[in-house]
């Protein structure tokens, strides 16, 4: 019996992962044959714009200062504790609404409406690709599709068993 592929040439998507830890690029290897050209690194691709490129290292910088700060006695851990509150996912039960944004996500979506982040790497794929879906293994590069108009579906894989409001764009 012949087994249903999918074809290799007709079913194609534009790729789009971070260079921040492992994570997502390992979540991104695996759909590697099926990208509209190579897989792009939003915070890491020929052309970036310096303004978006600064953008990326300092919420990554960020993210590492609080993470080796964690190591420091007492303070260390108070530090992390409150960065960690705002990543926090709360319980499903009770069940009441969750879809109010929060500090983080409208901190994202100032730079992308405001600063206009990411625009250039949504222009730069949506060029000529014929309107292919976006995958992203990370959230920022969808909102940014989303908003700059992407002409194609967006998707994004989840890295992680449970994922916090961030990950949902502001008005769900």
């Amino acid at each position: 019996m012949k087994k249903n592929r999918l074809n290799h040439y007709q079913h194609k998507a534009v790729i789009v992962t971070v260079d921040m830890g492992y994570g997502h690029q390992r979540a991104s290897f695996p759909l590697k044959d099926m990208a509209y050209g190579k897989i792009l690194s939003a915070n890491n691709y020929a052309g970036i714009p310096r303004a978006d490129r600064e953008i990326w290292k300092k919420s990554r910088e960020f993210y590492e200062f609080i993470s080796r700060f964690k190591n420091v006695p007492f303070l260390g851990e108070a530090a992390f504790g409150l960065y960690d509150k705002f990543q926090e996912i709360p319980q499903f039960y009770p069940r009441r609404d969750l879809s109010k944004s929060n500090f983080e996500i409208d901190k994202i979506y100032e730079y992308i409406e405001k600063d206009n982040w990411g625009k250039h790497l949504i222009q730069k794929i949506a060029k000529g690709n014929g309107g292919h879906p976006l995958i992203t293994t990370f959230f920022v590069p969808a909102f940014m599709a989303e908003i700059f108009d992407y002409p194609g579906e967006i998707f994004v894989v989840l890295c992680d068993a449970d994922i916090s409001r961030t990950w949902v764009p502001k008005n769900p």
